[in-house]
């Protein structure tokens, strides 16, 4: 869930909402942390600095479309869980992909490229 979800870095609340900005701010009143609306670095009090040197922002501007936003969302998503599975040996590497199987479609992610490599 924590790979798949977009979340806040702090406090975990997840955000759904994409208005165009990468610099965001969680809205929890109890959190109100800055973080990178691509790799959800916390940046403390604001985001902007950092929104414009970011590896994963194709433009370094603070700004972006929908379709960029999802698409660096699932390279990051593919690189986290790439990672992930390779912790997994067999049976169990297995069964985790089938669990998240209607999640990966959900985003778009094609659930054969996170089988056991040879």
């Amino acid at each position: 869930d924590k790979i798949l979800t977009l979340a806040c870095p702090r406090c975990g609340q997840a955000f759904v909402d994409f208005d165009g900005c990468l610099a965001l701010t969680c809205r929890r009143v109890s959190c109100g942390c800055a973080f990178c609306g691509l790799c959800q670095l916390d940046c403390g009090k604001d985001a902007h600095a950092h929104v414009r040197q970011c590896p994963d922002n194709p433009a370094l501007g603070y700004f972006c479309d929908e379709a960029t936003f999802r698409r660096v969302q699932n390279e990051r998503r593919k690189r986290k869980l790439l990672a992930y599975f390779d912790t997994l040996a067999g049976e169990h590497r297995r069964e985790t992909l089938e669990d998240c199987t209607p999640e990966l479609r959900d985003l778009g992610l094609d659930p054969a490229e996170f089988r056991a490599r040879p």
